[in-house]
């Protein structure tokens, strides 16, 4: 057996050199376990990295549809601003519109029904058409007879309201033109009846001849469409102009003068 010194040297040699050895192999974990939380710290680095990356890229991503939302808000607010100027500009012109169908309406109101205006008729300087058949007094009538004189050819009913606001200028055109050679009236029925254009004319003081028109035949001819039409025929048989609506006196003397010095 072994000296006790030997057991108690070697045991606290030996001991602590196998303690020291575990220690020194714990110093060794120590020393790992550092390691380790180095390496731990440089992973939570990575993972901040990674996180800030990831915020970096999800800020991106959140301004790229922030702006995108932006367009797409100017866009339609560009479009609703186009939607309203064209609102706008249709109240305008539906306005305007109005505005110049009341002041047509407003300058026909106002017109004198009796004003009358020279047409434009393609008869205007051709022969024109003849006009024969029977009065409503019951005596033959022919056109030709009058060749020589100026004629005011008339078509009149009497129904027809200008044609009666008419008659009495053409009375007073019939008798200045009285004297033998001078300007002869001739009337035409339109659309109307024997009897009640013969009392229409009685009633007016109207002496001219003035024809029945059955079918429309004589009116057709000359295109007649609504009464009062007036003619003026040259002594040559020429129409030399068209006048629709009521004449009045004066203004069938200025047509005849001016037809005069047109055709002689």
């Amino acid at each position: 057996m072994p000296p006790a010194e030997e057991l108690g040297g070697n045991p606290a040699a030996g001991g602590a050199s196998a303690v020291g050895g575990p220690a020194g192999g714990s110093s060794d974990w120590g020393d790992g376990s550092g390691a380790n939380g180095a390496n731990g710290a440089n992973g939570a680095d990575g993972a901040d990295g990674a996180s800030a990356n990831g915020a970096s890229i999800a800020g991106g991503t959140v301004g790229a549809s922030g702006t995108g939302g932006t367009d797409v808000r100017d866009e339609a607010a560009r479009g609703e601003l186009t939607q309203r100027r064209r609102r706008h500009s249709a109240r305008w012109a539906a306005g305007i519109a109005l505005l110049a169908l009341a002041v047509v309406v407003a300058v026909l109101a106002t017109r004198p029904s009796y004003q009358a205006t020279e047409a434009i008729s393609p008869l205007v300087g051709h022969r024109a058409p003849a006009v024969a058949g029977t009065t409503v007094d019951g005596a033959p009538f022919d056109l030709a007879s009058y060749r020589g004189r100026w004629v005011v050819l008339n078509f009149f009913a009497s129904w027809c309201v200008p044609c009666q606001q008419e008659e009495p200028n053409l009375v007073a055109f019939a008798y200045q033109h009285r004297q033998p050679g001078g300007a002869a009236l001739v009337g035409v029925v339109f659309e109307d009846t024997n009897g009640a254009a013969r009392a229409f004319q009685r009633s007016q003081g109207a002496t001219w001849p003035t024809l029945t028109d059955p079918g429309t035949r004589i009116a057709l001819a000359y295109g007649v469409t609504s009464p009062p039409e007036t003619f003026l025929i040259s002594p040559t048989g020429m129409v030399a102009a068209h006048i629709y609506g009521a004449v009045t006196q004066r203004f069938l003397d200025q047509q005849l003068a001016r037809a005069e010095q047109a055709f002689g």
